[in-house]
């Protein structure tokens, strides 16, 4: 089973940080989240699990005029980490999936559940979120998440 790029985009966040200029909690945050992200840039599946939760945190420390956003991103990773444990898998066995290796203890009837979760980063909500959240970091915390806001 092929594993859609959707995954990939719900963490657009993985792309190039550049320095953050912002002086508040949150732009410091998303600074010190660089390497996390970066990962995710690189495809490393087993990362995942720490750069989602890094962008939990993010939607918990989140100024209110992106905190909408913030937490329909966070609802969509809890979602999709609840299908996961579901299916019997993790993050880092969604790269062993990608290559025809079944993880023990997977469960191939929950992966219907695992699959609708996954579209939900591809949903105009949530790409609609995401631009909204680039947008942001790059004018107050002068980071660039590497998207094309």
């Amino acid at each position: 089973m092929k594993i859609t790029t959707a995954l990939v985009s719900a963490v657009f966040v993985g792309g190039t940080l550049a320095g953050c200029g912002g002086g508040s909690a949150y732009c410091d945050s998303l600074k010190e989240a660089n390497s996390d992200f970066k990962t995710l840039d690189d495809g490393d599946f087993g990362q995942m699990d720490k750069a989602f939760d890094r962008m939990q945190s993010l939607a918990d420390e989140a100024p209110p005029e992106i905190e909408k956003e913030w937490k329909i991103l966070d609802s969509a990773i809890t979602d999709m980490r609840e299908a996961l444990d579901n299916a019997g898998i993790s993050f880092a066995d969604l790269g062993k999936i990608q290559t025809g290796e079944m993880p023990d203890g997977f469960d191939e009837s929950k992966m219907t559940a695992l699959a609708a979760e996954m579209q939900k980063v591809g949903s105009q909500e949530f790409q609609d979120a995401s631009t909204t959240i680039e947008k942001h970091a790059k004018s107050e915390c002068k980071v660039d998440l590497g998207g094309t806001a």
